[in-house]
């Protein structure tokens, strides 16, 4: 009990130096060493002996208002306290400054809190998990069941149970819910005392840590840095590695960190209300129970949540615990065991069991209203009501329990609810800069809070941190509060926050009181400014939702022209986001486009709503709708040639041109081409890339040297070809660059000049991966797949990266394409004997193409199924289907005039 009394010492000094130092201007200095082993004690006198000499020799040592602890100290009270270590110029001497308790701690025997209620009808499940804890087999225990049910007394049973573990938790919160990784990194400062360090420091200490991490450390860190909001010299580095790269490598670290053994001790990690984790953290779960090292760490994992039906719980080392409510027998032991009875009458009985209906918090606040009200009488032994018509009058809900007890309180329920406004957890100083007029009063009207259990302390030697007992207490105050007088008080929080706090605190903490206390345009600016630091994190899912918070916040506000031109960038920003998680032509791609579009109309600016036209019209193209795209295309080519003072006529026949190129119109491509290259002058249109994210008269060059090919125009296509490309590096923009390369080396996939094609998809690739641009990457390693196999080298890798690569393309949506990819994984599998797989590829590639009208690369496909006919063991009616086959060849020459792919033709056969 040391520990715990040093720490409730301090605490309580540092209370009364604030009476102190307002009321007389005093303030009272303490320092405390703590050394366990044996001492003298007589009356009257101070212990004796080394123990009593060396805890007073790290008392002298201790700075004020500091706790120093020897080593065997710290032995003893690691489990439940936490310290950092203490550097030392006696090396001989280990000494450790003792912090406060751990948040595992909270609910555990050193509090001085009564847990009062009994812990009945869960000893089966009890023992499972304990054996569960003891193998690898079962290492993650998901442990799930509705509010109130007893998830985490089952939890700290549990931890009672099995103290061999060295336990570290954190504890999901709703307020929480937008924010990254948000339990994951509290599980990381718990583990290594980070939450009290300066922001240098912390940095410093996550860099010691990383020493032994297997990977680029410098650029691992400047990304955990930057994840967690610290900002270090070079940090940029992280925030320009592209969004699948960051994702990756901020697992990868905190999988090591949380892995790197502690002590000698097992240790298990614990994540309590999992429903209210973000997505990502959801993610990074699931990456860590499958992770290959999991077992070999010895590490458990303790998980509880509402919901039961989580993928995680899929995972073969998950062992699913759903706590189910108590039947009648537990509910009726419980009921006495909290009333220290044996017996209780048949009317208590029924009452309370039919009233809880099983739900252990219930009864145990029941029980405990009960008692607190003197409504209980024992005669002979029983315990029964004192009179019979109190059990017409308690309550029917736990909702209207909780909010009884609430109204009991008298003057202190404001506080209650102040700190139920700023959320499950709360620190004394937050409430003593809300209510300053409370400060002197402040402890004793939470410490009455403590002692009427419906918040829990966590004491640091900073200051004193408090939670509510239950989710569902912090709900019934929250909901007591008049709305009008709630949204004053999340106005207040926010403002105060805003002012004091801003830079210890999220932007999305702020963000969020400021939305709930309908500041909406301050709310707008703070979840912007959340959502662009998730972007730049490479957190794209996290920007979404603020991005969405944003906007919403936007929409409250008087629709001005500059509050529309807002929500328009906001969307036109959330769109890469969207594009880069959902796919680029995915369902809510084109929602946002679709609101961005009805908002450049209420502007009546021919400019905005011509951009907005032509990015739908881009993710048409995208989604071989090709009908739409042309609709909308014409649209573009009306508008242009009214204005074209900003060069839109070059965006608008590239829109034109791309939808006659993959309908295999390639003369009237190439004449739209002809039209408008001569206008084109590179110093004065290549600021085009700014708006349209690549230049759009360069993107025409490109297309056209595809279509002078296909035309059977090699020198020409050449020409137009190197053109592009020398004006793509000109432009030193990377979406210009990575679109002209992979345009460059698809032609040379048309002309089959392997080492060509080799060289530019690297380079594209390589580009690609800088700067997160999903869809070529995809293109680039399809491509560089089908070079090997072309040349029959590592073929069971080459076909694994072109079939992940391909699922990939279909995840983002795109359609246009798709033919062409897949008839270089048919050609590549035909290439190297798999005729049954080929044949399967080049026959979906064909009724993908027809359906969708895309004749781009027909010619080849249709002499791609011709190849692989002719080698088939087995075809049925070969000269038949392969006759037909060259009328469509031949169809589709006449129609296309595509004598470049008909060379290839000839090669095969004549």
């Amino acid at each position: 009990m040391a520990g715990s009394a040093a720490i409730a010492l301090l605490c309580e000094v540092n209370k009364r130096n604030i009476t102190l130092q307002n009321v007389q201007g005093i303030h009272v200095s303490i320092s405390i060493g703590i050394h366990v082993g044996m001492a003298t004690v007589l009356a009257d006198t101070i212990p004796e002996g080394i123990t009593a000499i060396t805890a007073l020799q790290l008392a002298r040592k201790s700075l004020p208002q500091h706790i120093m602890a020897s080593q065997n100290a710290w032995l003893a009270l690691n489990p439940f306290l936490q310290f950092q270590p203490v550097k030392s110029t006696n090396n001989s001497i280990k000494q450790y400054e003792l912090l406060g308790e751990k948040k595992d701690e909270i609910y555990n025997v050193l509090r001085s809190m009564n847990h009062g209620s009994a812990f009945v009808g869960r000893d089966n499940d009890l023992q499972n998990c304990l054996s569960s804890l003891n193998h690898v087999t079962h290492s993650t225990l998901y442990i799930s069941g509705e509010a109130g049910v007893g998830k985490s007394r089952f939890v700290m049973e549990l931890k009672k149970a099995h103290r061999v573990l060295d336990y570290q938790s954190s504890q999901c919160l709703p307020e929480r819910s937008k924010e990254s990784l948000f339990p994951i990194f509290e599980l990381i400062s718990n583990r290594y005392v980070l939450d009290d360090l300066p922001g240098s420091e912390k940095a410093e200490k996550l860099k010691e840590l990383l020493v032994n991490f297997e990977g680029n450390k410098i650029s691992s860190w400047y990304v955990l840095c930057s994840w967690m909001g610290l900002d270090v010299d070079g940090i940029d580095e992280a925030i320009l590695l592209p969004v699948e790269i960051q994702k990756t490598t901020i697992f990868s670290v905190l999988a090591h960190l949380l892995f790197k053994p502690q002590s000698d001790e097992k240790n298990c990690i614990i994540i309590e209300d999992l429903h209210w984790a973000d997505s990502m953290s959801l993610e990074f779960m699931g990456y860590l129970i499958r992770h290959p090292e999991f077992p070999m760490a010895d590490l458990r994992c303790i998980i509880t949540s509402r919901t039961n039906d989580s993928p995680l719980t899929f995972s073969e080392n998950v062992l699913a615990v759903p706590l189910e409510r108590l039947d009648h027998d537990a509910s009726y032991m419980m009921i006495a065991k909290s009333l220290d009875a044996t017996t209780i009458s048949d009317s208590l009985a029924t009452t309370l069991i039919h009233r809880t209906d099983g739900i252990p918090l219930f009864i145990e606040e029941m029980v405990n209203m009960l008692k607190a009200e003197d409504l209980l009488v024992r005669v002979n032994g029983i315990v029964d009501f004192r009179h019979e018509a109190i059990s017409e009058t308690i309550p029917l809900t736990l909702h209207s329990l909780l909010q009884q007890k609430l109204d009991r309180l008298g003057a202190y329920k404001s506080i209650i609810q102040l700190a139920a406004v700023v959320g499950r957890e709360f620190s004394e100083q937050e409430l003593e800069v809300l209510v300053p007029t409370l400060s002197n009063a402040l402890y004793e009207e939470l410490s009455a809070l403590v002692d009427n259990e419906l918040i829990v302390e966590h004491r640091q030697t900073t200051g004193l941190h408090y939670y509510f007992k239950h989710a569902l207490i912090r709900d019934a105050a929250y909901a007591s509060i008049p709305e009008k007088q709630r949204l004053e008080m999340h106005l207040h929080i926010a403002e105060t926050f805003e002012a004091l706090f801003l830079n210890r605190m999220s932007q999305s903490d702020i963000a969020r009181h400021f939305s709930l206390g309908k500041n909406d345009h301050k709310a707008s600016i703070y979840w912007l400014q959340s959502a662009e630091l998730a972007f730049k994190q490479g957190n794209s899912l996290q920007s979404i939702e603020y991005y969405d918070a944003a906007i919403e916040s936007n929409s409250q506000l008087e629709q001005t022209q500059s509050v529309i031109s807002k929500e328009i960038e906001m969307r036109s920003a959330m769109g890469i986001a969207l594009s880069l998680t959902e796919g680029y032509a995915s369902e809510a791609v084109i929602s946002n486009q679709d609101k961005m579009i009805n908002s450049t109309k209420k502007l009546d600016s021919v400019k905005n709503t011509y951009m907005q036209i032509w990015q739908r019209c881009v993710s048409y193209v995208v989604q071989a709708n090709y009908p739409a795209a042309d609709r909308l295309s014409e649209e573009l080519m009306v508008m242009s040639s009214i204005d074209n003072k900003d060069g839109l006529i070059f965006s608008s026949t590239l829109m034109k041109m791309a939808v006659l190129w993959q309908t295999g119109n390639f003369i009237g491509a190439n004449q739209l081409a002809d039209d408008v290259l001569d206008q084109y002058e590179y110093d004065k249109h290549n600021k085009l890339s700014a708006q349209f994210s690549y230049d759009p008269g360069i993107a025409i060059m490109i297309v056209k040297a595809m279509v002078e090919w296909s035309l059977g125009h090699a020198e020409s296509a050449a020409f137009w070809q190197k053109k592009a490309l020398m004006l793509s590096r000109q432009s030193n923009d990377p979406s210009n660059l990575v679109h002209t390369l992979t345009r460059y080396y698809q032609i040379e996939v048309y002309a089959k000049n392997i080492p060509m094609v080799e060289k530019y998809a690297h380079e594209a690739l390589e580009l690609a991966e800088r700067h997160d641009y999903m869809l070529w990457i995809v293109c680039a390693k399809i491509t560089l797949a089908w070079a090997k196999c072309m040349k029959g080298e590592s073929l069971k890798d080459a076909f694994e990266d072109m079939e992940s690569a391909y699922q990939t393309m279909i995840h983002t949506g795109t359609r246009a394409i798709v033919p062409y990819y897949l008839t270089l994984i048919a050609e590549a599998y035909q290439v190297n004997g798999h005729y049954d797989v080929a044949l399967i590829k080049i026959d979906q590639a064909i009724d993908m193409a027809n359906k969708q009208q895309d004749r781009l690369y027909l010619v080849e496909t249709y002499r791609v199924k011709l190849a692989i006919l002719a080698k088939a063991d087995e075809c049925a009616d070969f000269i038949n289907i392969t006759e037909n086959i060259y009328r469509e060849i031949d169809a589709l020459v006449k129609e296309q005039q595509c004598f470049g792919f008909y060379e290839n033709v000839e090669k095969l056969y004549l």
